[in-house]
């Protein structure tokens, strides 16, 4: 058996933060392989669905041209393929954690990643509709409060401001816990119902934490994936001063640029999902006492 980082143990917020960079270390090849088998075509497909999506737009909406039909077509159909890639990105990474944990590094195949992701993918896509219907709940909620009194004709500036506050302010206090909704889904196997309110019991007292991990790697994530979108912004650029004219979104030079930056943006995400699995483990260990009990069994 390999020797694994123990994950199901308290830590601190830059404990959680070395800990999500040694186990991505750790199991590069592992992880990383399954990561590329299992979301390879879906990445594939999304990104040429992301360049039909470019292509459909007008070429000057600031001048009142209007979308065609192909446009909201490319548009649904994104969003769709986002919503079952997305579900695949965390629902993966949330099996291979939870298998980690369980059975221990090098105790498990990608076999039983992927029948771990089957067994529990009605859970995952039924959690993301009710986070998602949360999100929106909380925007009707503010849209139509906001509508209401504007109608009046009366409102202050700064109660717009405010509202507008509360809304942002809502939406990131829901994100924080939500984040970490896949991984309890995974390991506890809970409905989707039980795994909303999980999460939400788990960050009590730790919702800065888990907020300041989910701040960090964010920006780490960003800088990283700048880079796959520099050759995208540059182009353009390099057109212009070549005196090529304007690019063309049909070109082959746009497309393959278009799909690296894409591609390599989701490359990049395990270093998302698995900082929000290492903090799930950790407020589990904390809340459940688990780090506690395996302790006192290493001690007997």
């Amino acid at each position: 058996m390999i020797e694994k980082l123990n994950l199901l143990q308290k830590r601190d917020f830059s404990g959680v933060i070395n800990a999500a960079f040694a186990f991505l270390s750790q199991e590069f090849k592992a992880y990383g392989a399954m990561f590329a088998l299992f979301t390879g075509v879906p990445l594939l497909l999304m990104a040429g669905v992301t360049v039909w999506f470019i292509n459909m737009m007008p070429q000057d909406m600031s001048a009142g041209e209007v979308p065609g039909a192909g446009f909201w077509w490319a548009f649904v159909f994104l969003g769709v393929l986002s919503f079952f890639v997305f579900a695949l990105l965390f629902g993966t990474t949330g099996a291979y954690m939870s298998l980690y944990v369980q059975e221990g590094a090098g105790n498990f195949q990608r076999r039983d990643v992927w029948s771990h992701f089957l067994q529990n993918l009605g859970r995952m896509l039924g959690v993301l509709l009710l986070g998602g219907a949360l999100f929106f709940a909380i925007a009707l909620v503010v849209g139509v409060v906001v509508g209401f009194l504007a109608s009046a004709d009366a409102l202050p500036w700064y109660i717009i401001v405010f509202l507008v506050f509360l809304f942002i302010g809502l939406m990131i206090y829901a994100w924080v816990p939500l984040s970490m909704v896949h991984m309890v889904v995974f390991h506890e196997k809970l409905s989707a119902f039980q795994a909303l309110a999980r999460v939400f019991t788990l960050v009590r007292g730790a919702w800065w934490q888990t907020f300041g991990v989910l701040f960090v790697l964010s920006i780490i994530y960003s800088m990283l994936g700048f880079i796959f979108s520099i050759p995208t912004m540059a182009y353009p650029v390099i057109q212009e001063l070549s005196g090529a004219g304007m690019v063309e979104p049909a070109s082959f030079a746009f497309i393959a640029l278009t799909v690296f930056s894409v591609l390599g943006r989701f490359v990049l995400y395990p270093i998302l999902l698995v900082g929000v699995g290492v903090q799930y483990f950790s407020l589990k260990a904390g809340s459940d006492n688990d780090d506690l009990l395996r302790k006192v069994e290493a001690i007997g």
